[in-house]
């Protein structure tokens, strides 16, 4: 059975967990759902206080992260409540509808360690079509990059600045300072409501559908073995981050999985009997110990997922020779017409839209996502034609 609450799962430790839940979004339907990122030497509590007490009037849930979880420190009220905050790296963007960064010491999120879950969790967002916010242009600047925020045409609404950067979904924004805190909470769930009711198309199984089809960078399925790589499933979430694609995690059962040198564990989000083919652009097949797929439920299922995202124009890729091998087990490679490219692995089915591209070695994994986003796209012109 599939865990409901947060603490049925257990932390992955890497930029995108497991799900928590994710029901009472915009998107969903719901009032609305926030994550407000604190530094932890010493956040400004004047700004905490004000949003959550904006969010509270508006019924939208509040989720507070710092970077490992530990406890944040107020600028002044020591006796001021947060509640326990949850690990930065056990945050997944699309769980939530906006995400505040509050301000204090900020230069904690400049951190290697900081840099490396907050970049692709804010890419991740904005491709994701969430509002990132904060309440002065410097904070926001000092976490989304110059670069990103560069992108944008800046949109001038009273106090609140915001903006979209060129070619994704999402919106940045910001105010003067703390005292707009209402005119900003309010002009991210505007942004929200617009973004959920361009989207209503896209709804499905009670949540929205982040596909390149839909106009989003895309969504992707990892199917894990219980024991994966964690090097190379970590690798992929790096990859997929940079190019703000969330993903979903599925498992031959629900239950733990852990990597093979047990560092990282989780939950998965979907069973291989609950594979969606309109939900998503890409499935991964991630190595590590592929053989409880050769049993005949788990084979038999996994044979269904390839057939079906085949023929729905997806594209299967392997993340190394062991994720080759699991492949083959599923037949996904039946009937391949296969082509070499620099490394990487293209195999055209001669009776399906999709595609399966490999590696055999997760080094590659940049340059054969690319390859998969550009045959994605070129399946979903032909689709779009026909």
């Amino acid at each position: 059975m599939k865990p409901d609450t947060a603490s049925g799962f257990a932390a992955t430790g890497l930029a995108y967990p497991v799900n928590f839940g994710g029901g009472n979004r915009l998107l969903d339907g719901g009032d609305g759902k926030a994550l407000a990122v604190l530094p932890v030497r010493q956040f400004d509590d004047d700004e905490y206080q004000g949003l959550k007490r904006q969010l509270d009037k508006l019924n939208i849930q509040l989720v507070v992260t710092t970077i490992r979880g530990e406890q944040p420190h107020p600028k002044h009220d020591e006796s001021l409540p947060v509640g326990l905050p949850v690990p930065l790296s056990e945050v997944r963007a699309d769980d939530f509808d906006m995400i505040f960064f509050i301000g204090g010491s900020t230069t904690e999120f400049q951190s290697k360690a900081a840099t490396q879950t907050l970049q692709p969790l804010v890419s991740t967002a904005i491709g994701q079509g969430l509002v990132v916010a904060a309440f002065s242009q410097g904070a926001l600047q000092a976490v989304v990059g110059v670069d990103f925020y560069s992108q944008c045409t800046p949109e001038l609404d009273g106090d609140v600045t915001s903006g979209s950067p060129s070619g994704l979904d999402g919106w940045i924004v910001h105010a003067k300072s703390a005292v707009q805190t209402k005119a900003l909470v309010r002009k991210a769930k505007q942004l929200c409501e617009d973004t959920a009711d361009g989207r209503k198309f896209g709804m499905s199984g009670g949540g929205r559908v982040a596909t390149r089809f839909n106009g989003f960078p895309g969504r992707a399925l990892l199917i894990l073995p219980d024991a994966f790589d964690p090097a190379e499933f970590r690798e992929l979430v790096a990859v997929l981050g940079q190019q703000s694609v969330g993903f979903e995690v599925a498992s031959s059962r629900w239950g733990q999985i852990y990597s093979n040198d047990q560092t990282v564990s989780r939950v998965a989000d979907r069973m291989l009997d609950e594979f969606a083919p309109r939900s998503y652009d890409f499935v991964f097949f991630v190595g590590g110990n592929t053989q409880e797929f050769t049993e005949p439920e788990a084979n038999k299922r996994l044979k269904q997922l390839a057939v079906r995202g085949l023929s729905a124009g997806l594209v299967l890729a392997a993340t190394s020779p062991s994720g080759h091998d699991l492949m083959q087990i599923a037949d996904a490679c039946d009937g391949c017409a296969f082509e070499e490219r620099n490394q990487i692995t293209v195999g055209q089915p001669k009776d399906k839209p999709g595609a399966i591209v490999s590696v055999q070695s997760p080094q590659h994994m940049k340059a054969m996502f690319s390859e998969m986003i550009a045959i994605r796209d070129e399946v979903i012109q032909r689709q779009q034609v026909e």
